[in-house]
């Protein structure tokens, strides 16, 4: 039977040299050692049939090992509870909402549990809209997270075997054993947009077994279907168009927008493209936006209407034109590819070629709306703050009336409030209209009319402080109160709908107030008051503070600081250079503007900015003298504050 044992000797050293196994020391491999036990015994066997039996238990041993895995733990030592373990690994998101929802406690018992334990990256990949629902609503949150666990200590080998198991939610997650692109074996939780994959496996504790997952899990009730931005990432190969339209500010659109038809280009399209023309489109922020709402139509196209129409007209207003050439549908010139992928917010077909906008279109903003603002915000995909709009009773004046601009934050701006202040938007019905109306200012604004430091009243009764910073090659940053413009000039016919990178800050009191009312600056407000400087504080302004914390101060050496108390002059020219205003510079200088320029402070020291590679702000006085902003845009009724480190 030589033929037989070559065979298993084969297959054996497959599994040893594909199993998932790593040497923990040289010359150590669990895999091996078994693999050479088995030889010996397979050999000793008297006939072809046993020694197959024998060898198809090895094998089915070997699989466990090689699904399993290597644990993230050493096996020395007594395992540590679930929660220590996820604390051990880095799981700080996690730890995070278990702490807020309660569950912590839960995990804490004895147990045993398995928990399928996300990762930060995890979190941090979540749809905007589920993270505010998971910040806002309580049952939700801990839904969410009773589906991540189990009664019972299960490890891999265990779920693969049982395909299905129910959570402590009481929902079924479906298990399934899927191949890398190595072809190695993983674990997988079946997902309706995208499976989640167990990266980490097996890692014991005291009270259960910990698996570490590469998204969060959603049960199977709480699921959408995808939308037209998971179709571009499933896809594979339409990532040049996916991160053109996140560079544009657009992925709302994608997500939350609709119906929408969209024609999506591959990746070998836009390399058939001129360099310098991706260059330009990423540096003008017109072009790209133009570029993008040529393959979007404000409709739900199928392949079918493809092929009976003519003529359609795009986000853009310019005429795109469907035509069949034997067994090919042509969209002007590009051929489509792939038909009828359906999203929940509209169709996508994949073309191989770009439909680039006229030349009297770049530009352009499309045709006049004959939509109002408020139903531009859903249509925009602003469908987080259009729901506040909603919910706060004032709907009515952005649909009809007076004209408005409306600075609507993004979703994904709305979803990184910290969770106390979702909280009072979404119980507070008076603190969620001061929200609302401070983002509709009470005329109509286009990015045109932007000049520095424009101040306009908003709906809220306040000062919103419009500014525009000119770039070379990089193009104009237009703020609202510091807060960057993203999508511009989205016209309804009622008004002006600018998207912003954030939720715009109350702007109430003086930077004096401002100061005064903060600890941390109180070393600075008494040399202020000593030098002579708090009337420079209380002006009209525009004032921007890099103001420096107690701590700033104590850090200077004792030589420096014992002359700065003893020589009024020193420690005025000190404060000074902390100061800068309308004569240093043209306007207020939020954290858009103040970067890589150069402007003077009150006593005409030259600054100069950048940003270090961890993306914080410098600012320079020359040789010696930098100081890095560890927090922005404070904002004032006569300016900004930013705080810093150390003293210039």
């Amino acid at each position: 039977m030589p033929s037989v044992y070559s065979l298993v000797d084969h297959q054996l050293g497959r599994l040893v040299s594909e199993s998932a196994f790593e040497r923990k020391d040289p010359g150590s491999n669990p895999a091996a050692d078994m693999v050479d036990a088995a030889r010996n015994t397979a050999w000793d066997l008297v006939d072809e049939r046993s020694c197959v039996m024998f060898i198809r238990c090895v094998v089915l041993v070997l699989a466990s090992f090689c699904l399993s895995g290597c644990s993230g733990q050493s096996n020395q030592g007594a395992p540590m509870e679930i929660l220590i373990t996820a604390k051990a690994e880095g799981l700080s998101d996690l730890l995070l909402w278990l702490n807020i929802s309660g569950l912590d406690s839960v995990l804490s018992q004895e147990g045993p549990f398995t928990l399928f334990a996300p990762t930060n990256s995890a979190f941090s990949s979540l749809p905007p809209t589920v993270v505010w629902k998971l910040k806002s609503d309580d049952g939700f949150l801990r839904s969410v997270l009773q589906y991540h666990v189990i009664q019972g200590n299960e490890s891999v080998v265990d779920l693969a075997s049982q395909g299905k198991v129910t959570s402590v939610q009481g929902e079924d997650i479906e298990i399934f054993v899927g191949n890398d692109s190595s072809g190695r074996s993983q674990l997988k939780v079946r997902q309706k947009i995208a499976d989640a994959t167990v990266v980490l496996p097996n890692l014991p504790s005291s009270n259960g077994i910990i698996h570490i997952v590469d998204r969060v899990l959603l049960p199977p009730s709480l699921q959408t279907e995808p939308n037209l931005e998971d179709l571009l990432k499933k896809e594979g190969n339409l990532n040049t168009f996916l991160s053109l339209v996140e560079t544009a500010g657009m992925l709302d659109v994608l997500r939350e927008g609709g119906p929408l038809t969209l024609f999506a280009p591959t990746d070998e399209a836009f390399q058939a493209v001129d360099p310098s023309i991706m260059r330009q489109l990423t540096r003008e922020a017109r072009l790209l936006k133009a570029v993008i709402l040529s393959h979007i139509v404000d409709k739900d196209l199928s392949s079918f209407d493809l092929r009976t129409k003519t003529v359609e007209l795009n986000s853009l207003g310019e005429l795109i034109v469907f035509r069949v050439v034997g067994s090919a549908v042509l969209v002007n010139t590009a051929r489509v590819i792939k038909e009828d992928l359906v999203a929940q917010n509209g169709a996508m077909h994949v073309i191989s070629g770009l439909l680039l906008p006229s030349i009297l279109a770049l530009g352009s903003q499309g045709p006049p709306s004959r939509s109002s603002l408020y139903d531009k915000l859903a249509m925009s995909g602003l469908t987080l703050y259009q729901g506040l709009v909603k919910k706060s009773g004032i709907s009515l004046a952005f649909q009809n009336g007076d004209p408005l601009t409306i600075f609507a934050p993004s979703n994904k701006a709305m979803s990184l409030l910290p969770r106390e202040e979702v909280r009072k938007i979404t119980e507070d019905i008076d603190h969620l209209r001061k929200v609302v109306m401070r983002h509709a200012v009470l005329e109509k604004v286009a990015t045109s009319d932007f000049v520095p430091d424009d101040l306009k009243s908003n709906m809220a009764g306040e000062q919103t402080r419009l500014n525009v910073y000119k770039r070379y090659r990089a193009g104009d940053v237009f703020t609202v109160n510091g807060v960057p413009l993203s999508v511009l000039d989205e016209r309804g016919k009622n008004g002006v709908l600018h998207v912003i990178d954030g939720v715009i800050p109350a702007s109430n009191r003086s930077i004096l107030e401002l100061l005064q009312a903060d600890l941390r600056f109180s070393t600075f407000l008494s040399a202020l008051q000593a030098s002579d400087l708090i009337s420079t504080l209380n002006s009209e302004g525009p004032v921007t503070v890099l103001a420096p914390t107690a701590e700033a101060f104590a850090a200077l050496p004792d030589d420096v600081l014992f002359s700065a108390l003893q020589d009024v002059g020193l420690l005025t020219d000190r404060v000074s250079t902390h100061i800068i205003t309308r004569d240093g510079t043209n306007q207020t200088l939020f954290s858009s503007g103040i970067c890589w320029t150069s402007f003077s402070s009150v006593n005409n020291v030259t600054l100069r900015s950048g940003v270090d590679s961890e993306g914080s702000i410098l600012v320079s006085a020359g040789k010696d003298r930098v100081t890095k902003v560890t927090e922005g845009d404070i904002v004032a009724t006569n300016g900004v504050i930013h705080v810093v480190d150390t003293i210039l």
